[in-house]
């Protein structure tokens, strides 16, 4: 009956990782832009 709590985990895992993923990237991308002027 508890399973009110597994879709908001879901949601907070998926969150985490696309924070992640996004964050990542937009290092990335700025690291290469840096190497790129360079």
């Amino acid at each position: 009956m508890e399973s009110k709590k597994n879709p908001k985990a879901d949601i907070s895992r998926n969150a985490s990782l696309y924070f992640a993923i996004g964050l990542a990237l937009m290092v990335f991308l700025s690291y290469m832009t840096i190497n790129w002027k360079v």
